[in-house]
């Protein structure tokens, strides 16, 4: 398969990763190590994905904090290989509910910071209605991170 093709397809991947919260980069390098199957050194990713080492080397912190992926080296080998290491759907999984429940977590905080600075019954009135609501889409939120895969 022509490579442009290729890139234009894990493209397309990652834009289904898009909107689980992935960036482009991520879904791409996701796409590569799925079809792979096996470690790919860094160069070879980045080849096959059509994007820097630098790049895919920045990229990969999140995916190691997911557990998605992980470098790895190989004994009288200079290459730094790639390895998928998780499921890609309990990645997902984790990297929606942490970035759901910081904005939610920000806008609680930044929301009694609104309420120190007012006293007006209006604004009070309007703090308390969004403040429920974004505790009560937090215990939602919980309830999801519970739920068998």
């Amino acid at each position: 398969m022509a490579p442009n093709i290729k890139r234009e397809i894990y493209s397309t991947f990652a834009d289904v990763t898009a909107s689980l919260g992935y960036s482009e980069i991520h879904g791409r390098i996701l796409g590569a190590l799925l079809v792979a199957g096996k470690p790919v050194s860094l160069t070879e990713l980045a080849q096959e994905i059509g994007a820097s080492v630098s790049t895919v080397s920045l990229s990969l912190d999140l995916l190691e904090t997911l557990g998605m992926a992980r470098r790895i080296k190989r004994p009288g080998d200079r290459n730094l290989y790639v390895q998928l290491t998780g499921d890609m759907i309990n990645g997902l999984r984790t990297a929606f509910l942490t970035k759901v429940n910081k904005t939610i977590d920000d806008a609680l905080t930044r929301f009694a910071g609104y309420r120190k600075q007012t006293k007006g019954s209006g604004v009070l009135r309007t703090l308390d209605t969004l403040e429920r609501e974004a505790k009560r889409l937090k215990r939602y939120i919980e309830l999801i991170a519970k739920a068998p895969l």
